[in-house]
């Protein structure tokens, strides 16, 4: 064990990671916003929520599917309709509508237009009602909506066999993507490698086809959502059991897969991602440096993961502009853990959501079979907090964002009636939870407050920040430095003294004006100051 002395004259020059044998003796992490409030939507059937989005008027709107006919669904047209619910800033409907044909039409993703409408995309079997034609089987169906939800126009997309999906993204021109997986090669597509491929497609505004692409190999390739990119092109995300086609790796049973392309559908890059067992990218958002962020799932703990922590766990990884991995973290316990969303707050960190049905681990709390499961991030992946959210039976994230008030929107399915879910309309239920705004620089704790908080002063600073915590015992030490979009500097660290309290003397003088984040590791325990340079 090191003394006093040899803690005094430890070099300290250029130090990015710094090892000490020092403790602490509570555990904290940041508290999980309180519920503002919460909608179970539908009729006394079945109605199950894929994408919820922030609307301009500061509102929500979202879109799944409903087999109902009464409850809050007025009209029911067949098997299952898209169903397109909008809501106000507090929850309350402003209008929902239903569109499809006597057979199966499931809208999967919702994205408003420039000019306060909506474009959505899904699948339909149904070739009457609102739905024009149809090629076979599934096709993708793409639907332009006004701000009151009148249907503008709709377009089906696909050839004989089955296309599944149907993701959409507006693209910095005002046009729009599509995606979905399809088994043609005929009718809009032009091109199959095998079994399923990822089919990308560009349309206009007015909804005609600019161009479509099919990626993959001779086995199953599918998409799980997509994203616009600031240059005008389009990153989809997805899995592959391919090894062969447009893929040149595969790294064990099914990999991530991400294709980037320009805005004339041409591939700027494409890689797989995972390790030797399952693993999907099921959400990627851009950030605001150029890179992704990508949630999903691995069952894998090799590869591109350090860990697994027993089944399928939720995977969250950041990337560079060019695709490379930045960082990665699994969360979860010994059962099935999913991420289903991610996206970006205004602090540089993230915020993910998915459905966990383990007990142990990682997962907080289980109420019962598959609870929602709310997790915020710092800019570096760390846990600041979390939450799980349900009843008894089955409860599942789709889709989360954060809202211009600093708070959250949780969009999910519920099959609850009890636990933190007031009702439940009938069978399964669109869920709405709208949680409060949060600090992520406020240290909580899960099991007792610290009795003495670390401490950043000054704050604003100038030339010199210095870092305060008290501590007793033996513990390994790390401290890193982010800006507000999660880029790392090496720190200069001149001093540091043990005087019953450790305090350490950060220059910070070489750093530009913004905001940044302190990182200190325990041991096991990540603690995150927010302090602006000024």
């Amino acid at each position: 064990m090191m003394n006093d002395r040899a803690i005094n004259t430890m070099p300290m020059k250029n130090v990015i990671t710094l090892l000490a044998l020092l403790t602490l003796t509570y555990s904290a992490f940041a508290q999980a916003p309180p519920v503002q409030w919460q909608r179970s939507l539908g009729g006394s059937l079945g109605e199950e929520l894929f994408d919820i989005q922030h609307t301009l008027d500061g509102g929500y709107v979202m879109t799944g599917y409903t087999t109902s006919s009464n409850g809050d669904v007025t009209l029911a047209l067949g098997e299952e309709d898209v169903w397109v619910v909008k809501l106000d800033s507090t929850g309350t409907m402003e209008w929902e509508r239903s569109y499809g044909g006597s057979e199966q039409d499931i809208g999967h993703s919702i994205k408003q237009t420039p000019d306060g409408g909506y474009i959505v995309a899904g699948k339909t079997w149904s070739s009457d009602g609102d739905v024009t034609s149809n090629h076979g089987d599934f096709d993708l169906w793409v639907l332009r909506l006004d701000n009151n939800g009148n249907l503008q126009w709709e377009r089906n997309l696909g050839g004989p066999f089955k296309e599944l999906g149907g993701y959409t993204a507006v693209s910095t021109s005002g046009d729009f993507f599509v995606a979905g997986s399809s088994k043609s090669l005929s009718g809009d597509l032009t091109s199959n490698n095998g079994d399923f491929d990822i089919w990308i497609v560009k349309l206009d505004m007015n909804g005609s086809l600019i161009w479509e692409h099919s990626f993959g190999g001779s086995e199953e390739d599918f998409v799980m959502g997509i994203c616009s990119t600031s240059d005008g092109g389009v990153i989809a995300s997805g899995y592959s059991y391919s090894e062969n086609g447009d893929l040149t790796t595969n790294l064990g049973f099914s990999d991530a897969w991400l294709i980037k392309l320009a805005a004339n559908g041409d591939i700027d890059w494409k890689r797989t991602y995972g390790g030797t067992q399952y693993d999907s990218a099921n959400d990627i958002q851009q950030t605001t440096e150029g890179g992704y962020i990508v949630a999903g799932s691995s069952y894998s703990n090799d590869g591109d993961l350090t860990s697994n922590n027993g089944g399928w766990d939720m995977w969250v990884f950041k990337l560079d502009p060019s695709g490379d991995i930045q960082w990665q973290t699994s969360f979860g316990g010994t059962s099935l853990d999913v991420g289903m969303s991610v996206s970006q707050t205004t602090d540089g960190g993230y915020i993910v959501a998915g459905h966990s049905d383990s007990n142990n681990g990682d997962f907080p709390i289980n109420q019962g079979e598959e609870d929602t499961w709310i997790l915020r991030l710092d800019p570096a992946g760390a846990l600041l907090w979390q939450r799980s959210f349900g009843g008894s039976t089955y409860d599942w994230a789709a889709a989360v964002q954060q809202t211009t008030d600093g708070g959250y929107i949780l969009g999910g399915t519920t099959f609850s009636t009890n636990g933190d879910v007031l009702f439940n309309n009938g069978f399964t239920d669109l869920l709405v939870v709208k949680f409060a705004a949060s600090d992520p620089t406020m240290d909580i704790t899960t099991s007792t407050e610290l009795a003495q908080p670390i401490r950043l002063l000054p704050n604003p600073v100038q030339d010199h920040l210095v870092l305060e915590f008290d501590l007793e015992g033996p513990a390994q030490l790390q401290l890193r430095l982010f800006n507000a979009v999660g880029q790392e500097f090496p720190m200069v660290l001149d001093e540091l003294r043990h005087t019953g309290a450790q305090r350490i003397n950060i220059p910070v003088q070489h750093l530009g004006s913004g905001i940044y984040h302190l990182h200190l590791r325990i041991d096991d325990r990540t603690f995150v100051r927010k302090w602006v340079k000024m």
